[in-house]
C-alpha cells in the first residue's frame, strides 16, 4: 500500500464549514467517564482521492489510518468553541481502516482545562465521500478498551491524570482495530457550528487555527544514574544510592536504540534519564515479562527530602546525587508479551526516571524514545543586549515559552496546563517579538472572550471546566486586547471582542462604592504572591485596594485608546470622563500624603511596590503623583516587594521614569538562574514550586521594547517609538519582525550619554528615537545614529 500523503494540517474553505449544523454526527458508545475506547471505520475507495477531513471527539482522540499515526486532538477549547482539526491527505484506491482511541476522564479526575461533557466522536468528509465516511452515516463501529486506569496525581489534581494499565486486562486486538466484539454506537447529534443560534447543542464546534504540534525525536537525553534496588524498598524514602556502571551502560545501549534492557526474575532497577533541557514529550515505550511493573516518572529537578506534596525541596537543579524521586507518573503491568505503550498525555520535566521491577519472568524493556511536542514556535528575531549575565538567561526564557505553548499557552507544563490570563499577557507580548505567528495569540483571545460570565468578566483561565474568577486578570486581558491592537493589528478581531471588553468595565464599574472608587469585586482579587499579600491579595482587598483601583484606571486607558482606534468616539469618550473621575477618587482614597506614597488600603497602613508601579503606569493621575511614585518605587524599602511575575509591571513603570539603572538590577535574579541549574524560568524564588512557569519569561520582551525600547506607536505598528533604556548595560543588538513585513532591527551603543549606532526600519514606516530628552525623527530604511549629551 502505498503510504497516505498528507497535505496542509488546517482547512477552512469546506462549503459547510460556516453553515450551522455539519453534515456529520457525534456518535458514541459509552456515556460513563472514565471511558477509553476505539472507533474503526473499515472502507473502500474506487480510485485515488484526496480527502479533506474535519475530525473531533470529547475529550481527546488519537487518529490512525491503516495503522499509521494519523493525529491527535482536538485542540483545547470551550463547550462553545469546541475545537475540530481539519486534516487533508491522499489516499489510494482500495480497502482502508480509520481507527480512532477516544478517552474521556471527566470532570471527577479530568484536568480542569479540559471543558469536556459527555464521551464521543466525530469525523466529517469535505465533499461527496462524507456519505462514505462520515460519523452518522457510515458504518462506524465501537468497542471499549478495558485495562486503563487514570486517576488524579498526588501532586497536582489539577492537571491531566497519571495512568495505569494492565496488559493482562487489555485486548489488543482491539488496539489495532481488529478482533471480536464491536458494536454500532449510538448516534448523538448533529455536529453544530459556533454560529448555530437555532438548535442547543451540548457543544459548538468550529475549526480550530493551530497547525499541528512539533512531533520529532528528542536525542539529547542521557542516562545519570542506574542502581539496582533492594527486594521490598520503599522507593519514595530510598534517595538514590552508589552509581552502578554496568547497569548504567546497559540503560545507554538501550536509550540509544543498541539494545534491550534485561532485569532479572524478581529484582529492580531504577534508572535517571536528564533529557539535557526541560521537555514536553511523549514517551514510547516497549516493554514485557509477566509480572513486571514498569513505571516512569516525570521530575523537574530531583527532591533533597522524601516527596510528600507539590512544593519539592529541589535545592541546584542539575544535582541528583543522594537525592529522592517522586513525580507525575504512568505505569505499566506487563504480561508475557512485549508491548509498546504510550501515555495517554504528553508529559514534561528535567527528568525521567525508569523503575523496572521484574516478577517471576525476566522484565525485558526493548525500546524507549522521548517524541518532543510542543507548539512549532521557534524565535525569529534577534535580541542580544552587551551583557553576559542576560545573554545566558534569555535561552532560559526562549525554552519556558516554547514548553507552555501548546494547543494553548499555559502557566506551567507540569502543575496546572491552564491558560491564565495574567500569565498569557506575558506569553503574548513575549510571542510578538519573537515571531510573525499570532495564532496562538488570537486563541487565547477568543478562548478568554467564549468563556465570559453573566456579570461581563472573564474566567481566570480560559478554556476551563472549573470556573475560577480573578478580577484583576479580567483587567489584564483588556491590556491584551489593546496590545494586539497596538502590536499587530487585526482590527475586525479586535472590534468583535469590544463588547466583551464593555462588559467587563461595565462590572467593574457597578463596584463603586459612596466614594467614586471601586470597592470588592467578588472573586479571588489575586494581585500577586508576596508574603504581605494574604493569598496574594492586597490589604485593603475587602473594601477596594489601591492597587485594585489603579488597575481599573489604567484598563479604563486602554479601553478609550481602543474606541478611539476603531473610531467609536463617543464610547471613547465615556471611558474617558469615566476614568477622570475615578482618578480624582482614587487619588483622594489612596494618595497618603504623609509618607508621600501610594497606599494599598485606605487607611494608608500598607504600601507595596505593586501600588506605585501601578500609579506611574496610570496616565490620568496628576504627573507629580506618578513622579512620587516613581520615586518611592526606588526609594522605599519597607514596601512590599513584587514577585518575579509582577516585576514586569515595575520594569514597565522604570522605563516610563527613565529609571534605566532599576531595570538592569531587577533583572539580575534571571542573569543568576543558568548556574544555579535551571534550564527554564522558576514560578518564583525559592522555594518555586515550578520550574517552568510562563509568566516568568517577560525579559525576552524587555530586551526588545524596554532595553533597545521598540514599541508601536501607533495601532498595527503603523509607527514606531524606540526609546532605549539601557541604564549601564553598553549596548542592544535587536531585530525583531514587523506585522507589515520587513523587520525592525535597532543595533546601538550608549557610553558617557552619548548614543551612536543605526537603525532600520520597514518601507512605509517612520518612527522617532527618544534618548535622555533628545528626539530624532525616524524614516524608512537604515539610518545612521548619532546622539552627544
Amino acid at each position: 500500500m502505498t503510504e497516505p500523503r498528507f497535505f496542509a494540517s488546517h482547512r477552512r474553505t469546506a462549503p459547510w464549514i460556516s453553515r450551522a449544523a455539519w453534515p456529520f454526527a457525534w456518535i458514541s458508545g459509552s456515556d460513563a467517564p472514565p471511558t477509553v475506547g476505539a472507533y474503526r471505520l473499515r472502507f473502500t475507495l474506487a480510485r485515488r482521492q484526496r480527502l479533506s477531513l474535519v475530525v473531533t471527539a470529547d475529550e481527546r482522540y488519537r487518529l490512525l489510518l491503516d495503522g499509521v499515526h494519523l493525529r491527535s486532538g482536538p485542540e483545547l477549547g470551550s463547550r462553545w468553541r469546541w475545537q475540530a482539526d481539519a486534516i487533508e491527505l491522499e489516499l489510494d484506491a482500495g480497502e482502508h481502516q480509520f481507527l480512532a482511541i477516544v478517552w474521556s476522564v471527566g470532570a471527577q479526575d479530568g484536568d480542569f482545562a479540559t471543558d469536556g461533557i459527555c464521551h464521543g466522536f466525530a469525523l466529517g468528509v469535505d465533499g461527496p465521500e462524507n456519505a462514505l465516511l462520515a460519523t452518522g452515516t457510515a458504518p462506524w463501529e465501537w468497542h471499549a478498551l478495558p485495562g486503563y486506569t487514570l486517576r488524579k496525581s498526588r501532586l497536582a489534581h489539577w492537571t491531566v491524570p497519571d495512568l495505569e494499565r494492565h496488559a493482562e486486562a487489555m485486548d489488543w486486538a482491539v488496539e489495532r482495530g481488529e478482533g471480536e466484539g464491536w458494536s454500532k454506537p449510538r448516534t448523538v447529534s448533529l455536529v453544530h457550528h459556533v454560529a448555530d443560534v437555532e438548535a442547543h447543542p451540548a457543544r459548538l464546534v468550529e475549526v480550530g487555527a493551530l497547525p499541528p504540534m512539533l512531533h520529532r525525536p528528542w536525542t539529547r537525553a542521557t542516562v545519570r544514574h542506574a542502581q539496582e534496588l533492594p527486594a521490598g524498598a520503599d522507593l519514595r524514602t530510598l534517595p538514590l544510592g552508589e552509581d552502578d556502571p554496568a547497569w548504567r551502560a546497559a540503560a545507554t545501549r538501550l536509550l540509544a536504540g543498541e539494545a534491550p534492557l534485561e532485569v532479572p526474575p524478581g529484582r529492580t532497577v531504577r534508572l535517571v534519564i536528564d533529557c539535557g533541557d526541560y521537555l514536553t514529550a511523549w514517551p514510547e515505550l516497549s516493554a514485557g515479562g509477566a509480572g513486571a511493573r514498569v513505571s516512569l516518572e516525570w521530575m523537574e529537578a530531583l527532591a533533597r527530602k522524601p516527596v510528600q506534596q507539590a512544593n519539592i525541596d529541589k535545592g541546584r537543579r542539575n544535582e541528583i546525587d543522594g537525592r529522592f524521586v517522586g513525580g507525575l507518573s504512568d505505569i505499566m503491568h506487563c504480561d508475557g508479551e512485549v508491548r509498546a505503550w504510550r501515555p495517554l498525555y504528553w508529559r514534561a520535566g528535567r527528568f525521567a526516571i525508569l523503575t523496572v521491577t521484574a516478577g517471576a519472568q525476566a522484565a525485558r524493556v526493548a525500546g524507549l524514545a522521548l517524541i518532543e511536542d510542543r507548539y512549532p514556535l521557534e524565535q525569529e528575531s534577534r535580541l542580544e543586549v552587551g551583557d553576559a549575565g542576560l545573554m545566558r538567561a534569555l535561552p532560559l526564557c526562549l525554552r519556558t515559552i516554547q514548553c507552555n505553548a501548546h494547543d494553548q499557552f499555559s502557566d506551567t507544563p507540569y502543575y496546572e496546563r491552564m491558560q491564565y490570563l495574567g500569565d498569557a499577557r506575558i506569553d503574548c507580548l513575549n510571542a510578538y517579538v519573537l515571531t510573525r505567528d499570532r495564532r496562538l495569540v488570537e486563541k487565547a483571545l477568543r478562548m478568554a472572550d467564549a468563556q465570559r460570565l453573566p456579570d461581563g468578566l472573564t474566567v481566570s483561565r480560559a478554556p476551563t471546566r472549573n470556573l475560577q474568577v480573578i478580577p484583576p486578570f479580567s483587567l489584564f486581558y483588556i491590556g491584551m486586547v489593546r496590545d494586539h491592537l497596538w502590536w499587530h493589528g487585526a482590527q475586525d478581531l479586535v472590534a468583535s471582542l469590544m463588547p466583551g471588553v464593555r462588559g467587563i468595565l461595565d462590572c467593574f464599574l457597578s463596584h463603586r462604592v459612596a466614594d467614586g472608587t471601586l470597592g470588592r469585586v467578588p472573586g479571588w482579587n489575586f494581585c500577586d504572591w508576596t508574603s504581605r499579600f494574604p493569598n496574594g491579595e492586597p490589604p485593603g482587598t475587602a473594601e477596594g485596594s489601591g492597587p485594585a483601583n489603579l488597575q481599573l484606571l489604567i484598563a479604563l486607558q486602554w479601553a478609550e485608546e481602543l474606541e478611539t482606534a476603531l473610531g467609536e468616539r463617543e464610547l471613547a469618550a465615556r471611558w474617558r470622563r469615566l476614568r477622570r473621575g475615578l482618578a480624582t477618587a482614587v487619588a483622594k482614597a489612596f494618595w497618603d500624603k504623609r509618607s508621600g506614597r501610594w497606599s494599598d488600603d485606605r487607611l494608608h497602613l500598607s504600601h507595596s511596590q505593586h501600588a506605585q508601579a501601578l500609579a506611574v503606569l496610570s496616565e490620568a493621575l496628576p504627573a507629580k503623583l506618578r513622579v512620587a511614585a516613581a520615586a518611592a518605587l526606588d526609594a522605599d524599602p519597607f514596601a512590599a516587594p513584587a514577585s518575579l511575575y509582577f516585576t514586569h509591571y515595575l520594569i514597565e513603570a522604570w522605563a516610563w521614569a527613565g529609571h534605566d539603572g532599576r531595570i538592569r538590577d531587577a533583572l539580575g535574579f534571571w542573569a543568576k538562574l543558568p548556574e544555579q541549574g535551571f534550564c527554564t524560568m522558576p514560578e518564583a524564588p525559592e522555594p518555586s514550586r515550578s520550574d517552568c512557569h510562563a509568566w516568568c519569561s517577560h525579559p525576552l520582551f524587555h530586551v526588545a521594547a524596554t532595553l533597545a525600547g521598540i514599541r508601536p506607536d501607533a495601532p498595527g505598528f503603523a509607527r514606531v517609538r524606540i526609546s532605549p533604556c539601557l541604564g549601564a548595560i553598553p549596548s542592544v543588538r535587536v531585530k525583531i519582525p514587523h506585522p507589515g513585513g520587513g523587520w525592525i532591527a535597532v543595533e546601538l551603543k550608549a557610553r558617557n550619554g552619548a548614543l551612536r549606532g543605526d537603525i532600520t526600519l520597514p518601507p512605509g514606516i517612520s518612527g522617532s528615537l527618544h534618548w535622555h530628552g533628545t528626539t530624532r525623527r525616524l524614516r524608512p530604511g537604515r539610518q545612521r545614529i548619532a546622539i552627544t549629551r
